[in-house]
């Protein structure tokens, strides 16, 4: 997808004095019809696979997440899932991640989010993992955009 391509050279290459939410809002625009496709397709696909009893996609997520983790910074991959791991979403009943104990997580949550802290400001949750008010987004702004 030429789009997401381009929005992840805008995010990464640019810079405080010359970033544009309007230009952000043009890129997204441009791929998330195919985007939003895409993710309902998705569900429908993995859904279907369910009449092929000997797949085993337990294991292709344990291969797959290996996978993902040889193949990522750790400086961009933790942090951002860690500060949109909202530990109150359905009752709390996934706080218990990451496992570990109070140090370790602490160290995952105040110290390795320090690599990139700018980004992660716009993330959905504070650094302690409760949700916070998006930064950047301009109610007004979004009304515009969603009545399209």
């Amino acid at each position: 997808m030429p789009g997401l391509r381009k929005f992840d050279e805008y995010v990464y290459n640019s810079t405080p004095s010359n970033f544009c939410g309007q230009k952000l809002y043009q890129i997204l625009d441009s791929f998330a019809a195919a985007l939003q496709m895409h993710l309902a397709d998705e569900i429908v696909w993995i859904l279907s696979l369910s009449k092929y009893k000997q797949l085993d996609l337990a294991a292709i997520d344990i291969q797959y997440s290996m996978y993902v983790k040889a193949h990522s910074s750790r400086i961009r991959l933790f942090p951002y899932i860690l500060t949109n791991h909202d530990l109150t979403y359905e009752g709390g009943i996934h706080s218990w991640w990451p496992m570990g104990n109070k140090l370790r997580n602490l160290f995952l949550r105040y110290v390795c989010t320090q690599w990139n802290r700018g980004a992660w400001r716009y993330s959905t949750c504070t650094l302690g993992g409760k949700p916070k008010r998006l930064q950047g987004i301009k109610l007004d702004k979004l009304e515009v955009s969603v009545r399209r």
